[in-house]
């Protein structure tokens, strides 16, 4: 017996740790590698990160007619990744401050500010 994709959706939304483990396995490999390649930043737990969100967001989203699993979870696995960027490129445009000369009054300063937002345009790129 084959079980679709769509049907492995649904089971996973019904709590089938199996049905996960069989998603990756049809479509994971792809995924990774597509992930590896598009963002060579990542490490493995960064992609595992990105993979268990993906599936996540697949159970949430997923409609049978609307297309197949397997390209869904790719664009869901790329913006996944690309918030994993953003969240990093946020992180270091606040955790680089050196607040003796970065802040003055309670204000961040213009250079600090530029240097962020360098910082936030080269993620973007």
């Amino acid at each position: 017996m084959t079980i679709d994709d769509s049907h492995l959706v649904q089971l996973i939304q019904e709590g089938d740790d199996l049905a996960v483990a069989l998603i990756l396995q049809v479509h994971g490999g792809r995924v990774h590698g597509y992930l590896r390649k598009r963002f060579p930043s990542f490490d493995d737990h960064d992609l595992h990160d990105v993979l268990v969100d993906a599936v996540l967001r697949l159970v949430r989203t997923f409609d049978a007619e609307r297309g197949a699993v397997g390209p869904w979870f790719l664009l869901l696995a790329h913006q996944a990744a690309v918030d994993v960027l953003r969240r990093g490129a946020a992180r270091q445009a606040t955790v680089g401050l050196d607040t003796e000369h970065d802040v003055i009054d309670g204000q961040v300063s213009p250079e600090a500010q530029m240097i962020g937002s360098e910082r936030w345009q080269e993620v973007q790129r």
